[in-house]
């Protein structure tokens, strides 16, 4: 792995730490014990671990009942965008988000308002379009995670 690699799977854990609520407590909790094995089965072939349920391996799935999608190889390669796009913008902020400050009120990294709507829709884009899942459940998830605050709405 790449130190940006780290910085992607530091920041993914965030995401995936931020996600751990209501419905999706059970699936996160379970989703953090397998987090290193899923991260290194991300970067081995990010490719498969995006592929969803067609042939040719399908979705890294691992086996507790109920879980179908795994959120982290999703939140792996919002993650890696977001990172990308921060970095492009010159931002420096990424080791505050991976102390775990994202969505914290307190200490939220110092993005414009339009820089976390982006980083929002990232999240959105990736859940639909590797999960499959309908914009509404996308943005609840992006909700939850990015906060409505941060990005005024």
């Amino acid at each position: 792995m790449t130190k940006d690699d780290v910085v992607v799977v530091e920041v993914a854990r965030v995401l995936l730490d931020a996600a751990g609520q209501d419905d999706l407590a059970a699936q996160v909790r379970a989703e953090r014990r397998a987090f290193d094995a899923l991260a290194e089965a991300y970067f081995h072939d990010p490719e498969r671990s995006l592929a969803g349920t067609d042939s040719g391996g399908g979705y890294l799935r691992f086996g507790i009942p109920g879980i179908e999608e795994l959120l982290t190889p999703i939140f792996l390669a919002a993650a890696a965008e977001v990172v990308g796009y921060l970095t492009r913008r010159g931002v420096d902020v990424t080791r505050r988000i991976v102390r775990g400050t994202l969505p914290a009120p307190a200490e939220t990294p110092e993005l414009t308002r339009e820089q976390w709507t982006h980083v929002r829709e990232v999240l959105v884009t990736a859940l639909m379009k590797h999960a499959k899942m309908s914009r509404r459940r996308a943005e609840t998830i992006a909700a939850a995670v990015v906060g409505d605050g941060l990005t005024g709405e």
